[in-house]
């Protein structure tokens, strides 16, 4: 029998997938096959468009675009996907409410909103209040230029959404244009729109003048009337219009006027935390002396004029400050609007 050579293995036909092995190598894949080669421990990369991870170092691989799977880093919660409302936990904090929310946001152990105080501590501290206010502003009047109860009918119709400057430059020359209700029915509405367009919605404000007038001369012989029910039959007359005739044109105290200045300071004094005027004014009446419910008012547009405004109040230079809560000098933060 014949000894056969050893020699090298002969190489493989082409085209042939049988392994060829050399100091322990694998061989190849051939071209487009999945097969991992490994080298080293490390694993083969992943075909192109496969969702299977690669890993390295312990390190997983980043999910594909548009997977949900969350990525953990160093015990960080992945973030949640787009609209999701699931919180995102760091360091212990809790996630932001979604936006929306009424849940309240508590801080520091405060809670939202200011403590109630008992009535009649109310109600002394609001005595003190108008007495201050009544030292720093003693000329406190109506804003409002007029002569007579009807002037300061529409003054006060014109004066919505409207400063008092503007309306007094507009009736230096309106009233002397119009001096009852028949002069304001007997002009065309495009006239009168054009003399009282700078006050701003001047249409509405236009219905609400003729339409006055024409009652005031259909009903009550072109007089104003004396009492609540009657003023707010009239067409553009609201609680606000109506108080602010009756205590500044006959003296009659039915309640207290609530503009844009009484609502912010009483808020920021904490007389009321309600939001509609008709609310503010329930809240103040058992708080003012009745026989100050007429200047009351008065004291507070002048006092949120000049001091307490609405964008940046000066605390510093305010009259009550000590009365008030909201003050920056004890809180540290200016009192919102």
């Amino acid at each position: 029998m014949k000894k056969l050579k050893l020699g090298p293995q002969a190489s493989p036909p082409a085209g042939s997938n049988r392994g060829a092995s050399k100091q322990g190598e694998q061989v190849s894949p051939p071209a487009g096959s999945n097969r991992g080669a490994s080298k080293q421990g490390t694993q083969a990369s992943t075909p192109a468009g496969s969702n299977r991870g690669t890993s390295e170092q312990g390190k997983q691989a980043s999910p594909p675009a548009g997977s949900n799977r969350g990525a953990s880093k160093k015990g960080e919660q992945a973030a949640a996907p787009a609209g999701s409302n699931r919180g995102a936990s760091k360091q212990g904090k809790q996630a932001s409410p979604p936006v929306g929310s009424n849940r309240g946001g508590s801080k520091q152990g405060k809670q939202a909103g200011t403590p109630a105080v008992p009535v009649e501590e109310q109600r002394k501290r609001t005595r003190v209040i108008i007495r201050k206010l009544k030292r720093a502003y003693p000329g406190a009047k109506c804003s409002l230029n007029h002569s007579n109860a009807f002037e300061l009918l529409i003054a006060t119709i014109l004066s919505a959404q409207c400063t008092d400057e503007r309306v007094n430059i507009v009736t230096a020359d309106l009233f002397r244009k119009y001096r009852k209700p028949d002069d304001y029915l007997k002009v065309p509405a495009r006239e009168l729109e054009k003399d009282i367009q700078s006050t701003g919605f001047f249409r509405n404000k236009t219905k609400s003048i003729q339409g006055a007038s024409k009652m005031l001369n259909e009903v009550y012989g072109g007089e104003v009337p004396h009492t609540m029910d009657e003023l707010l039959e009239l067409p553009g007359v609201a609680r606000k219009t109506a108080n602010v005739v009756l205590g500044n044109a006959f003296d009659i105290k039915a309640g207290v006027v609530v503009d844009t200045h009484v609502t912010r300071l009483s808020h920021r004094l904490n007389l009321s935390q309600e939001k509609t005027a008709e609310k503010i004014e329930q809240d103040l009446i058992p708080l003012v002396p009745r026989k100050e419910w007429v200047i009351f008012p008065h004291l507070m547009i002048y006092h949120g004029r000049r001091i307490c405004k609405a964008r940046s109040p000066l605390c510093d230079q305010c009259e009550i400050e000590k009365e008030c809560p909201s003050s920056y000098l004890k809180t540290g933060v200016p009192p919102g609007m």
